[in-house]
């Protein structure tokens, strides 16, 4: 054992890995990643379904179908819903012009760059916003 032990780590992990290799070519060997990532090689197969071999396809439980809403839950009109998506649009335009502004400030200030990145992030972010927008 002291001989093991006295082997370089590459080799100590060449040695390991030949000596379970026919037991691995057997399907004696199982490998399953648990769910906090944690790499698990035993000679049992895993109990529980969801744990499966590496290399081995998942497949996707289906999505349950939208829960309907219950009828004492408040509904909004159509031409309501679309007033309401314009006034969005309006308030994250202006809000994306006042950042541009401030952006535009910033940089003939000759501010910090984490100033300048924090105004054309918020302007990225805005742009998504009112991508989203319907």
């Amino acid at each position: 054992m002291k001989a093991l032990a006295s082997l370089p780590g590459i080799l100590r992990s060449a040695l390991a890995l030949a000596a379970l290799s026919p037991a691995w070519a057997a399907g004696g060997i199982h490998a399953r990643t648990e769910p906090g990532g944690l790499v698990v090689i035993s000679n049992v197969a895993p109990a529980v379904p969801d744990m499966v071999e590496p290399g081995t396809p998942r497949v996707r439980p289906r999505r349950a179908a939208p829960a309907i809403a219950p009828a004492s839950f408040p509904r909004v009109s159509g031409d309501e819903q679309r007033a309401r998506d314009a006034d969005r649009r309006g308030i994250l335009q202006e809000e994306l012009a006042a950042e541009q502004r401030a952006l535009d400030d910033a940089q003939g200030r000759g501010e910090a760059s984490d100033r300048l990145r924090r105004h054309q992030l918020n302007i990225d972010a805005l742009q998504r916003e009112l991508m989203s927008v319907r």
